[in-house]
């Protein structure tokens, strides 16, 4: 639990170098690759299982069999899928159920991957910026 933590802490330390970087112009230039989301995704969901137990929640993934490979970069994207992750876990009442669903949109011109997740959040007015 501690190194989990402490990964997550270092996560923290990265994100706020990076917007950094950022804001001074000087981030690197983003290269995309080919990622495979139904090899990626176990391992951004496995430090959740915890979390996720320790408060009854459900994951449910809804990921098609004929997924294809997303362009895109990999470490920018996880952090995305761990942010998603992290608010949903946070702001799901215990005993409820998180879905991550991950589809393609081919009706425009190219294909897009969307990836969103559902829940039934409880936010109150306090935590809201």
């Amino acid at each position: 639990m501690m190194e989990a933590e402490c990964d997550r802490e270092l996560g923290l330390i990265n994100e706020l170098l990076d917007f950094q970087r950022l804001e001074s112009s000087s981030y690197p230039i983003i290269t995309p690759d080919a990622l495979l989301l139904q090899h990626s995704l176990p391992w951004v969901i496995e430090p959740f299982k915890i979390r996720l137990q320790e408060h009854q929640q459900t994951l449910q993934i809804n990921l098609p069999s004929n997924l294809l490979s997303l362009f895109s970069d990999g470490i920018s994207l996880k952090r995305i899928l761990v942010e998603l992750l992290n608010n949903a876990c946070k702001y799901t009442p215990v005993g409820d159920k998180i879905v991550l669903t991950v589809r393609h949109n081919s009706s425009e011109a190219s294909v897009k991957t969307i990836i969103t997740t559902n829940n039934s959040a409880n936010i109150s007015i306090t935590e809201l910026p």
